[in-house]
């Protein structure tokens, strides 16, 4: 089994460590092409997309791994897609309204194409983790980063040059929803004519503590996600927003690669092993050695963070690496963390799983809203309490994972 998980870990995390390594190469010219304030606009429209997204499916795409029947498998994929379908015609037309009303900036009237292009990739994402196509999972995740990075790097001459990183993701997606189809052309066939209104409402109410208890969990642990997203641009400026997210998303773009790799390999391989405790255990102790193992190779390059970005990136960023010295501690807890977040849902743990997003995700809104609006603190300063805050409940949930697998 060891040598099984290792051989589908190295599978996923070798093809995908291509999709990271070429945005991170290209940073360095990103952040001389584009302003803090771009970054701003385009942290700003990915939350609002990550946000819709999560609800697009009803968390049906989680329990995909899980049924023994290749039928239910199928239905599960009939109902994530569907329900996205209907989401993402519902959000356009929710937008639209808005906009007609309101007159914002026109690009976030593509958040429901998005939205679905998300969700589509993110359901293939787990039907190719249950069948072991590792390989697939690497393929469409390189296409997607890559082409998102050239249209990036070649973008930036076109006149709409604030929206063109929003644009470059919108193009990654497309192309990585076109390989899915192609190769999966037969299966969305079935999908199609295979459908049972009576066998769906079964699914459905078999699966309903997805809905019930995973979507609301996701969808808080998303929203906690990017709180700092949405409330730093009501006490601060766009410009702020900007470093704070970019130095996120090239110090946790490695790190998530890795994590969800775990997450996707290990979770599959608790779901087949739950029954064997003693091989359960030894299997998730093992996987937990490594990845401290990489938090402390890693903690070096983040508490030099200001320095290196300044070196790296110009000097204008360094600002986003001294955000990312506050948050070290918090950033290497959540890494850990995160690769073991498939415990709840095999264990069916989501009530408590649950709770505990929602006090994670008031972790996260207590320093900005009492520390900075009340307050009046400056950013570090809220970091700073945001990063023991929400480094405190990390902790609980490793502890109680660790007892949750122990049982």
């Amino acid at each position: 089994m060891k040598s099984g998980f290792n051989k589908n870990f190295l599978s996923l995390i070798s093809g995908t460590s291509i999709a990271q390594i070429i945005p991170i190469l290209i940073a360095p010219i990103l952040s001389r092409l584009y302003s803090p304030e771009d970054f701003g606009l385009y942290a700003f429209y990915i939350g609002i997309v990550g946000v819709l997204s999560v609800i697009s499916t009803f968390k049906y795409e989680m329990a995909i791994i899980i049924p023994k029947n290749k039928l239910v498998v199928n239905q599960l994929l009939q109902i994530s897609i569907f329900s996205s379908i209907l989401i993402s015609l519902i959000s356009f037309f929710l937008i639209l309204m808005c906009f007609i009303f309101f007159n914002f900036n026109s690009i976030f009237l593509t958040i429901p194409i998005s939205s679905f292009l998300l969700s589509i990739v993110t359901i293939y994402d787990r039907f190719f983790n249950r069948i072991k196509a590792y390989h697939k999972m690497s393929i469409h995740r390189i296409i997607k980063t890559s082409s998102e990075s050239v249209f990036n790097l070649l973008g930036f001459i076109n006149l709409m040059k604030s929206s063109n990183l929003i644009f470059g993701f919108i193009f990654g997606y497309v192309l990585s929803f076109i390989y899915i189809l192609f190769y999966e052309v037969k299966n969305f066939g079935n999908i199609l004519s295979k459908f049972s209104i009576k066998k769906i409402k079964w699914t459905i109410l078999t699966y309903k503590n997805f809905p019930i208890f995973t979507l609301p969990h996701t969808f808080l642990n998303t929203i906690s996600t990017n709180i700092p997203i949405l409330l730093i641009p009501l006490y601060y400026d766009q410009s702020q927003l900007g470093l704070y997210t970019f130095g996120l998303k090239y110090i946790q773009a490695p790190l998530a690669l890795i994590s969800s790799s775990v997450y996707n390999v290990l979770g599959r391989d608790i779901a087949e092993s739950i029954e064997d405790e003693a091989e359960l255990l030894k299997k998730v102790y093992s996987v937990f050695k490594k990845i401290v193992i990489i938090s402390l190779f890693i903690s070096p390059f983040l508490i030099f963070a200001e320095p290196l970005f300044n070196f790296i990136f110009g000097n204008n960023w360094g600002q986003a690496g001294k955000f990312i010295q506050i948050q070290s501690f918090w950033i290497l807890i959540s890494f850990i963390v995160s690769a073991f977040g498939a415990i709840p849902i095999i264990f069916k743990k989501q009530k408590k799983a649950l709770f505990i997003e929602l006090l994670y995700s008031l972790a996260k809104v207590i320093p900005f809203v009492l520390f900075a609006g009340f307050f009046k603190m400056g950013l570090y300063k809220v970091l700073c309490i945001y990063t023991i805050l929400t480094s405190i409940i990390l902790i609980y949930s490793l502890l109680w994972y660790k007892k949750l697998i122990s049982k």
